[in-house]
């Protein structure tokens, strides 16, 4: 009997364990298929606090593993704003119990083809051995029916940019502007006729995506200094 009462606390004791643990609901993500000239960013996984020790609310990330062809750049994206290009160290987090933080793994192409992988760790600042794991995959293509639609409906430079980008329509005309940030938010809209200047110069450096809405959408990965 006495055996039997401690392995049923062992048991509970494990399942207790098995529960605390934060987790990302995708282990891994895949992109099979991506355009060489844009990648943007669409994969999302979401890091779960799920620890019982109400004061284990400070986590940390950083890169496990990364393969990825010389020209390309990771980014990864957590929270609501924060995006770390080429992440070099730890960066910390704060996440409550039961609440959930959103991930990204992207990457910045440069119109190069290939193959890539990235994962980071997350792992609870009290306790390291709380951890899980994200990885991607990606495969950039050369998608010759998009990328050169693409490439013959408009041209933006400089690019990188600092301050003003000038956007080129080859048919001319005027179009209207969005730019988002690899989280998908928006945070710039302005109509402009072909060959104006645009003044990004408030926004903030990262990687964006410009995509002109009129009759047919096009977007292209923009670079702000």
């Amino acid at each position: 009997m006495h055996k039997k009462i401690i392995l049923s606390l062992v048991v509970m004791a494990m399942a207790t364990l098995s529960q605390a643990q934060s987790v990302f609901d995708k282990d891994t993500m895949n992109n099979p298929n991506v355009d060489h000239t844009e990648f943007d960013y669409s994969e999302t996984s979401y890091f779960k606090n799920n620890n019982t020790n109400p004061a284990d609310t400070v986590f940390l990330w950083t890169v496990l593993d990364q393969d990825i062809p010389s020209e390309w750049v990771l980014t990864v994206c957590y929270g609501t704003e924060a995006c770390i290009p080429d992440p070099q160290g730890t960066y910390i987090f704060y996440l409550g119990i039961g609440k959930t933080i959103a991930f990204k793994l992207g990457f910045t192409l440069e119109e190069t083809t290939g193959a890539g992988i990235a994962s980071i760790i997350a792992f609870s600042q009290m306790n390291s051995e709380i951890k899980d794991t994200l990885t991607h995959n990606i495969y950039a293509r050369n998608l010759a029916s998009t990328s050169s639609v693409i490439q013959e409906s408009f041209k933006i430079y400089p690019n990188p940019v600092k301050d003003i980008v000038t956007v080129n329509l080859i048919n001319g005309g005027n179009e209207v502007a969005k730019i988002y940030d690899i989280l998908g938010n928006l945070v710039f809209t302005e109509k402009f006729n072909s060959g104006d200047g645009i003044d990004i110069g408030e926004l903030a450096k990262g990687v964006y995506i410009i995509r002109l809405e009129g009759d047919k959408t096009f977007s292209r990965l923009l670079h702000k200094q």
